[in-house]
C-alpha cells in the first residue's frame, strides 16, 4: 500500500473492529490487525527523518521495553489485588463510559510506571555496556599471550 493515509485508516479500523470481527472470524481477526498494521508502518517508512513529531515518538520509545516489560504487571495489580479479585474484568460493560475511563487510567498509570522503572534501567544502559566491554577488553589483553 503506497497511501500512507489509506493504510493508517486501515490499520485503526481493523483495531475498532476487532471486538466486533473476533468472535465470528477468531484467530484471523488477530492476523487481520496484525497485516493492516505491518502496511501501516510499511507505507510510512519512506518519511523523513526530520518528521514533526519523531522527537515524541523517539521520547516516548526511549521506555519502550520498560513499557513492554511492567504494563501486564500493573495492569494485573491494578484490576485484581487492589479489589482483592481476580476477575479482571470488573463486571464493566464494553461499551460504558467507566470501562473507557479504566482503560485510560491503566494506559497511563503503565506508561507513567513504565517511565519511572526506565529512569532506573535503561537509562543507563549505555553507561553499563560501555563497562562491561572494557572490562571484556582489559580481560581479553591480560589473557593475551605476550
Amino acid at each position: 500500500m503506497k497511501s500512507e493515509v489509506l493504510a493508517w485508516l486501515g490499520a485503526v479500523a481493523a483495531m475498532l473492529l476487532f471486538p466486533v470481527l473476533h468472535p465470528i472470524l477468531g484467530p484471523l481477526t488477530t492476523l487481520m490487525v496484525a497485516i493492516t498494521f505491518a502496511c501501516a508502518v510499511n507505507a510510512s517508512h519512506k518519511k523523513k527523518a526530520n518528521w514533526k513529531y519523531g522527537g515524541i515518538v523517539k521520547n516516548f520509545g526511549a521506555f519502550s521495553y520498560s513499557l513492554y516489560m511492567i504494563h501486564l504487571p500493573i495492569q494485573h495489580f491494578f484490576l485484581t489485588m487492589t479489589r482483592h479479585d481476580a476477575e479482571i474484568f470488573l463486571s464493566l460493560s464494553p461499551s460504558s463510559l467507566m470501562t473507557i475511563a479504566v482503560i485510560v487510567g491503566l494506559v497511563t498509570a503503565c506508561y507513567i510506571f513504565a517511565f519511572a522503572f526506565s529512569l532506573v534501567t535503561e537509562r543507563h544502559t549505555q553507561w553499563l555496556r560501555d563497562r562491561l566491554f572494557g572490562l571484556i577488553d582489559r580481560v581479553r589483553l591480560a589473557a593475551a599471550p605476550e
